[in-house]
């Protein structure tokens, strides 16, 4: 059965085919998921199939849905006699030409919808051929602003334009201002549709120059497929990607002018069960899972409800996930059905529980086997609910992360978000046997005490980042930043963390903030020569291994060090206080309070809220009002921290880390993206022996060629850097870099740098016109042929907006 007969657009609210007047909605809200119709069972209609060619009027209850003029729908076909398609509508407009749902007789089928009522509160349904239907209600519109509806209108067809959506590639596809849709348009409703495909993957709808990693219809082999969602539009476009080559149908049923309580972003991941690093696992049959969702993926702490997508993979049977507010009962509704190895998705608008904002999603399979879940953000209805969610202590934050769930995908951040954060490690310095080697760790945390190799060296869970660094016997640092700038011009700026500040003094083991005014990796001092080996052009920074050396006792702040123009300097700073050391369990609070010639840091007691004052620094004159976070894991020998005994315990040494927050103007993002490490074996400790993995390259004298896989911008940077860290033995080298081929970029050796035999972190300006989207190339050549790269990404200097 071909898409043309069968397999028609979801239709919206109020408008029925040759309806030309546009109808508008607003005042949306949700409810719990309520069952209006199933034909199984007699609820809303006579028991029995619905006849083909026969209306069946369904009514949605007033104390439900008062005063409202369209619905949000759940419509799922069951136990059809043939391939067909089910279609709704306003019972008082002409019945439509297009369809709200298809199916085949081996599966069950569902499709989100928003339908019209009649005055009389009820909408239409009618199918091809005898099925059972089920409808369940989550939410209502009423009103003139927040959703105008128009005519069904195909905006492609690849099928007819012969033009199939190639794997990977962008297609562009012009929205506002086609028929029915307004030149105005900030929002989209479309319904995408896949034919055929040969192989399993997924299409992805976003606005243009978001690119997202969610999806927004996913699909099996050979199958027909669609799937209804609200997207947000770009210079009144929308985007398309695929997995795979597919031809695929878009069609247009209403626009938003994004002006009333609906809003939609780019699609934002929430959940995927199949990556471990999200620390959840497939959803067995009956497990409910608690999701929180307000307070991220672009949604605001206050929603009332958001618009997700749920897809359901590798399920082990036929089953069904339902989805409702956490504080309300288990509701008699489904939002989508499984069959044995499928990929599917819904959408669905979710009311938000009234205290946490969240979701929640039971899978209920028939064999008792499990499937996975993936979950993504499309958009919300905002609202006014009061919500105590974390803010990092902060009034008005700025940047706020509680660590509450694992984000990474396996990548060099570990189980932090990669486009949100970024992870460097500072291993074994000798290239020519060790090309930044960094040694197997005993991550304490979570529940266990585990070895592990980078990038499992950060975890998240129980609402904490757990890293892990094992100094082998040398010199050795982990080093964590958030990829938004802290900007305190004009004003004494805030920044807050906690952490487990437990350092046996500064020949150990200590934690180390910064702030620097590039997104350098490896930022820290050099331990044992004076000289840093790597620093931003401008910093400010404290290490925490000061007070009580050795276990047990008090710390404080040990060190205060910042570079001007250039030009590193250890500064005077008065100690006014020490704090007793934290734990794994019971972490210190620190604030650091900033304005352009003083800083102040204040610190609590593990556990406690008590804030006292431990140092000050004045007559700083910094170069630099703006700059990115850093939280810093810095080792020197931790072995020998009890000499002459080389008893020491924190060699291999776990921090732990939670609600690194601070205020001010909300700025930007920068969007960065890593040349994946090689992560094969590495050379035995030179000292212990211990195992390693490798995380550098030595590129020699070149030239080769590495890839920074998957480059994207949501909103044009204002400039672009290639960071890396560069060591050469012997001489005082930084490599030449070409880009996509481009002319090779020469960086001079910076003034006041160690001449030789030093980790160099350059920040090496790049024409973004060399920059494309999708994978780049970075070609290195050098004058020496022990020349070593670590740590390498490519940064789109404000590629992002922030949420």
């Amino acid at each position: 059965m071909r898409i043309a007969t069968y397999l028609l657009p979801v239709l919206l609210a109020g408008a029925g085919a040759g309806v030309v007047a546009e109808v508008a909605t607003r005042n949306t809200a949700s409810v719990q998921p309520n069952r209006v119709l199933d034909t199984r069972a007699g609820v809303g209609a006579a028991k029995g199939k619905l006849v083909p060619g026969a209306d069946l009027a369904v009514a949605v209850p007033t104390a439900l849905a008062a005063g409202a003029s369209a619905v949000n729908l759940n419509i799922t076909a069951t136990e059809g006699s043939a391939d067909g398609w089910v279609k709704a509508w306003a019972c008082d407009d002409p019945r439509p030409d297009t369809s709200s749902l298809n199916f085949t007789p081996s599966r069950i089928a569902a499709n989100a919808s928003i339908v019209g009522l009649s005055p009389s509160g009820t909408f239409c349904l009618t199918s091809s051929v005898p099925v059972h239907v089920v409808v369940d209600v989550t939410g209502w519109y009423t009103g003139t602003e927040d959703f105008s509806v128009a005519p069904p209108n195909r905006l492609l067809d690849t099928r007819v334009t012969g033009d199939p959506l190639r794997a990977g590639t962008e297609r562009r596809l012009k929205v506002a201002g086609t028929p029915g849709i307004s030149v105005s348009a900030a929002v989209a409703a479309l319904n995408i549709t896949v034919d055929r495909p040969a192989l399993a993957g997924w299409v992805v709808a976003y606005p243009c120059g978001q690119p997202t990693t969610s999806s927004t219809v996913n699909f099996s082999g050979g199958e027909i497929v669609a799937n209804f969602t609200v997207v947000g539009l770009s210079g009144g476009d929308v985007c398309l990607r695929s997995l795979t080559d597919v031809q695929v149908v878009v069609d247009s049923f209403g626009w938003s002018s994004g002006g009333a309580k609906l809003r939609v972003g780019a699609p934002s991941r929430l959940l995927d069960t199949r990556e471990a690093s999200w620390g959840q696992g497939p959803a067995k049959t009956n497990q409910t899972i608690q999701l929180r969702v307000a307070g991220r993926g672009g949604v605001p702490t206050d929603a009332d409800a958001a618009y997700i997508t749920v897809t359901v993979a590798d399920p082990s049977g036929e089953g069904y996930v339902t989805v409702w507010p956490c504080d309300e009962p288990f509701p008699t509704a489904s939002t989508i059905n499984t069959f044995k190895g499928a990929l599917r998705s819904n959408l669905t608008l979710v009311k938000l529980s009234v205290a946490q904002g969240t979701a929640c999603l039971r899978y209920v399979g028939a064999d008792g086997g499990p499937t996975n879940l993936v979950v993504d953000a499309v958009g919300f209805m905002t609202g006014s609910t009061p919500r105590t969610i974390n803010t990092c202590g902060l009034d008005n934050p700025a940047f706020c992360e509680t660590f509450d769930a694992p984000a990474g995908n396996g990548s060099r951040t570990g189980d932090l978000d990669p486009v949100l954060w970024g992870v460097s490690r500072i291993g074994v310095i000798n290239p020519s046997q060790f090309v930044n080697d960094i040694s197997q760790t005993s991550l304490q945390g979570c529940g266990t005490t585990a070895f592990v190799f980078a990038p499992n060296d950060v975890r998240i869970c129980n609402g904490v980042m757990f890293e892990s660094v094992n100094d082998a016997g040398g010199v050795a640092s982990l080093h964590t930043y958030p990829k938004q700038p802290f900007d305190w011009a004009g004003r004494t700026g805030k920044v807050v963390f906690d952490v487990s500040a437990d350092s046996d003094g500064s020949h150990g083991a200590w934690p180390e903030f910064l702030i620097t005014d590039k997104p350098v990796p490896g930022t820290r001092v050099n331990i044992s020569g004076g000289i840093p080996g790597q620093y931003a052009y401008n910093e400010i920074g404290f290490s925490i291994d000061g007070c009580t050396a050795g276990p047990g006792g008090n710390t404080g702040v040990g060190r205060v060090f910042l570079t001007r123009n250039g030009v590193y300097e250890e500064v005077g700073f008065q100690g006014t206080g020490c704090v007793a050391k934290g734990s794994l369990t019971s972490l210190n609070h620190f604030e650091v309070r900033l304005s352009q010639n003083r800083m102040e840091v204040w610190a609590t007691d593990p556990g406690a809220s008590a804030l006292r004052q431990i140092a000050v620094a004045d007559n700083l004159n910094l170069q630099f009002t703006k700059g990115l976070v850093w939280l810093d894991d810095v080792h020197y020998n931790a072995r020998k921290s009890v000499e002459p005994c080389e008893c020491g315990t924190q060699w291999n040494h776990t921090f732990a880390w939670d609600n690194l927050g601070f205020d001010g103007p909300k700025t930007y993002r920068d969007l960065g993206f890593d040349v994946p490490s090689p992560n094969t074996p590495g050379s035995p400790g030179p000292w212990f022996g211990e195992p390693t993995i490798r995380t550098g390259f030595q590129v020699g004298t070149g030239p080769t060629t590495l890839t920074v896989p998957g480059v994207f911008r949501r909103q044009t940077p204002t400039g672009a850097l290639l960071v890396l860290n560069t060591y050469a033995l012997g001489s005082s080298t930084i490599p030449d870099v070409s880009v996509n081929g481009n002319p090779y970029i020469f960086t001079p050796y910076p003034p006041g740098a160690p001449p030789d035999n030093a980790w160099l972190a350059p920040a090496i300006p790049i024409p973004l016109n060399q920059i494309r989207d999708g994978d780049n190339t970075l070609t290195f050549r050098s004058n020496n042929g022990s020349t070593t790269v670590t740590n390498i990404s490519i940064i789109l200097v404000a590629g992002d907006s922030v949420p």
